[in-house]
């Protein structure tokens, strides 16, 4: 078996943020969500619906790149884990 598809649509690499950033995109349909990272204030998930998330989240503060990453696991326990660098300004 191969591991969900899971990609990032937002927002793109390297965009200027404030302190809260929607991130969405296309996933495994019925699988969760996991959203962590170093730019995270707190870890979060999200349900996959009609093959797509889209979850607000806060970032740590401070001016500069924050990472997110997003994962998805499913029942065999292949992820596929995805991160993607925003900059807060």
């Amino acid at each position: 078996a191969s591991a969900p598809a899971l990609t990032i649509g937002q927002p793109i690499a390297n965009a200027l943020v404030r302190t809260n950033v929607t991130i969405s995109g296309t996933c495994e349909n019925g699988l969760g969500i996991q959203l962590f990272g170093s730019g995270l204030q707190s870890p979060g998930t999200d349900t996959c619906a009609s093959g797509a998330f889209s979850a607000s989240v806060s970032l740590t503060s401070g001016d500069g790149n924050k990472i997110i990453q997003v994962s998805q696991t499913d029942s065999a326990g292949n992820t596929t884990s995805l991160s993607r660098t925003v900059i807060r300004d």
